[in-house]
């Protein structure tokens, strides 16, 4: 799985490489390897890593390099996952933490559609690099969305 995390308290959202929704974080449940990923302590340091996860993705499409692209769409899995964990942890209003679910099931749809897209097979369904482009907006209003949770 390209953009799984640290296991799953849900079901995967589709098939086998089910992209950041199949990341849902295990307690406690971290014996595979994170690779260089270090979990943010705060939501603003999630959305800063998931910033730069997005433009490694950006550059990486955008020059052709699929692998690279790939692997920072694995690393967003784990971010969601910190970002998930930082919400449910805040002591918000319920219509405060439900903005903030929304928000990440909207980057965890964008992203998994961008990990389907990687994955499939040559010449079918839509290029990465386009379907980064359908999904570009809806995730910039979703960072904007977390942002504007931070105090």
């Amino acid at each position: 799985m390209a953009a799984t995390g640290c296991g799953s308290q849900a079901p995967p959202a589709a098939g086998p490489q089910a992209g950041p929704a199949a990341g849902k974080p295990h307690a406690g449940d971290h014996a595979h390897d994170h690779g260089d990923h270090v979990h943010a302590a705060t939501l603003a340091e999630g959305l800063e890593q998931l910033q730069k996860a997005l433009a490694t993705i950006t550059t990486s499409l955008a020059t052709g390099a699929k692998d690279a692209a790939d692997e920072a769409v694995h690393e967003v899995g784990h971010i969601l996952e910190d970002l998930e964990q930082l919400v449910e942890k805040q002591e918000w209003t319920a219509e405060l933490k439900e903005t903030g679910r929304k928000a990440l099931a909207e980057l965890t749809e964008c992203f998994d559609k961008l990990d389907q897209a990687l994955h499939a097979a040559e010449g079918e369904g839509e290029s990465a690099l386009n379907v980064l482009g359908s999904v570009t907006e809806r995730i910039g209003k979703a960072i904007v969305s977390l942002g504007g949770l931070i105090k």
